[in-house]
């Protein structure tokens, strides 16, 4: 187990405690966290982007400093993407909660107890009833015990999607039952860390781009792609940016922006 404990200009605060903690386990930690914060990445300059789209532009100042977060693992990346399929981000986070907790490894670290997020053969055992208490749906369950199976079997190979264009991404995670457009451009953003790779399908950020850019209501997929060409190279960027702002509330509108939807 490892926790960030202090982040200055250039440096991370690591400690880690548990079962495996030693200098080399530290290194990799390290590692592995640095590139999850975006410490490693580069990031738009907000003048740059202003000049393409002043509202995204914007956006980005409103938040000037926060890195992208990505999640390391990708078969977490994916499964936590279908659990939030068509619900809100609350309802989600509770279900993978339990998940964590029914399925998880447990570790003592750091003067408490823990769950390690369950393997691809754990839940590739789980069954529907079981997932059933837990809230999740019958269709999720066996949608995330079908992924399961996937890795567990070696039918999917989440360590070569890294070396991968974003196309052939999606094209190859979308075979497979359960993953959408959507799901897998989620991946590609959360897991991978492509910074112009974009969740046009998100309904959040739908909504979002409606007001931002005074359409007065959802935006359609297609119209947050067709917004979202001003942003290139960074749109998926500014679609962190813009989950930021629906998780605080404070989705600004065209006024308060400086900017009009044309």
């Amino acid at each position: 187990m490892a926790r960030v404990t202090g982040v200055t200009p250039g440096t991370l605060r690591i400690e880690i405690a548990g079962p495996g903690a030693s200098g080399l386990a530290l290194d990799a930690i390290a590692a592995r966290l640095w590139d999850a914060l975006g410490l490693n990445r580069p990031h738009p300059e907000v003048a740059t982007l202003h000049a393409q789209d002043r509202v995204a532009g914007e956006l980005l100042a409103l938040y000037a400093g926060l890195p992208p977060l990505c999640i390391p693992d990708l078969f977490e990346t994916l499964v936590w993407a279908i659990l939030g399929q068509q619900v809100n981000i609350a309802f989600a986070g509770r279900m993978k909660h339990a998940l964590v907790r029914a399925y998880g490894e447990p570790v003592e670290a750091f003067g408490g107890s823990h769950h390690l997020f369950p393997s691809p053969p754990i839940l590739a055992r789980m069954t529907v009833s079981e997932a059933r208490t837990l809230q999740i749906s019958r269709q999720k369950a066996e949608y995330i015990r079908g992924i399961a199976e996937s890795v567990t079997s070696g039918a999917l190979d989440l360590r070569s999607l890294r070396s991968w264009d974003n196309e052939t991404i999606v094209d190859r995670l979308t075979r497979l039952r359960g993953i959408g457009r959507w799901t897998a451009e989620y991946l590609l953003l959360r897991g991978l860390a492509r910074p112009d790779a974009i969740p046009a399908g998100d309904m959040g950020q739908r909504a979002a781009i409606g007001r931002m850019y005074g359409l007065g209501r959802h935006a359609s997929e297609q119209e947050v792609r067709t917004i979202a060409e001003r942003w290139r190279p960074w749109r998926g960027i500014v679609a962190f940016y813009v989950w930021c702002a629906l998780q605080r509330r404070e989705v600004p509108t065209p006024q308060v922006l400086g900017d009009s939807a044309s």
